[in-house]
Parts: structure tokens; sequence; C-alpha cells
């Protein structure tokens, strides 16, 4: 039997809801977002407040659904908390943008701006998943 025979500890004061670290994009000179874990908590919290149930139509099962973009409008800027380097250049990395822009022109992080940068592009997208995703990317001692 296993138990914890010393002191009492409460695991609960130990939990951070969240860690902001700053990571280097591999493949974009001197660009670097800013992302956060968030526990699994919060983050069922924020899927909790944007799913309703519905009636389905077809089986006349009851049915959660998640509003996926109101999900997104709040999840986006609790991952992505801020970046360096973002011009419109290294945006081309991402999505196709207007070529008619000066290419080393900046682009300032806003939440509407981190909204429409990670919800077009597939492989931004998928590179926050993978590196908030990864509890090891958060500790001090990485």
């Amino acid at each position: 039997q296993l138990y914890n025979r010393g002191t009492n500890m409460d695991l609960r004061t130990l939990i951070l809801p969240s860690k902001t670290v700053e990571f280097d994009y591999d493949g974009v000179k001197d660009l670097s977002f800013s992302l956060s874990f968030i526990s699994k908590s919060e983050l069922d919290k924020m899927r909790k407040t944007h799913t309703s149930v519905k009636k389905n139509k077809y089986t006349k099962a009851y049915e959660d659904e998640l509003d996926q973009d109101a999900f997104l409008k709040e999840y986006v800027p609790s991952v992505l908390k801020g970046w360096r380097g973002l011009t419109v250049d290294a945006v081309q990395s991402f999505i196709i943008v207007d070529e008619a822009e000066d290419l080393g022109k900046e682009i300032p992080y806003t939440e509407e701006n981190a909204y429409n940068l990670l919800t077009n592009s597939i492989d931004l997208d998928n590179w926050v998943s993978e590196k908030i995703s990864e509890v090891e990317n958060f500790r001090s001692n990485k």
C-alpha cells in the first residue's frame, strides 16, 4: 500500500493555472512567440463556457455543441500572449498576404491579430498546439 507517511501537502497549492514562455520559431529568423501553458481545468472552463446543449434534428438526441468561434476568441489570447519579429515577410511563412505591403513592416500584437494569425494558419496552429501541450517546455530547468 502506497500513501504519504509524512507531511500533509495539498497538491492544489502547487498547481499553476498557466505559465508563459518565449519560443523561437524555427525557419524564420528573429521570430519568437510568447506562449502560455494553460491547465486542463482552465481549458475545460473555457470549453464549458462556449458549449450549449442542442437537440439533433435527425437523431432527436440532445448533444453538446461547441461555439467554435467564440471558444477560439477566448482560447487564442489565452495561449498566444505576444510575439517579437513578426513582420509582413514572416507572416508569409504562415498565410498568403498582400504583397503590396512593406515586407519589413512589423505587425503589432493584438488579440485580434493573434486570432487572425492562428485561425488562418494550419502550420502555426499546429506548432503552437505542439508547444503548449508539452509540459516539459514550461519547466524552469528545461
